[in-house]
């Protein structure tokens, strides 16, 4: 994940940002993956009845397949599961 998270945003999360939220209660992470190589992620957290998309990638070489719109259904299949009532995602201007 830290290498494609290199790869994928001008300003990667940590190796122990990364780290850290594998252990968090209130993440989840899904992968999505192809023969042994990350095509991309998402990182969703739920704090009550409140969700926050965290992070959402896809390597660039892997972009323009719909594998986005997978992760983004897994992780709000999630928040909805763990109880969350509604969901927010920060955005760059």
């Amino acid at each position: 994940m830290a290498e494609s998270e290199r790869r994928c945003f001008p300003d990667p999360w940590s190796f122990r940002l990364l780290s850290d939220l594998l252990g968090s209660p209130y993440d989840s992470v899904f992968v999505l993956v192809s023969e042994d190589t990350l095509l991309g992620y998402v990182n969703v957290r739920v704090l009550g009845d409140e969700a926050e998309l965290m992070r959402i990638a896809v390597v660039p070489e892997e972009r323009g397949k719909r594998y986005g719109l997978t992760l983004l259904r897994a992780g709000l299949v999630e928040m909805c599961a763990r109880g969350a009532e509604a969901a927010t995602l920060e955005v760059r201007a």
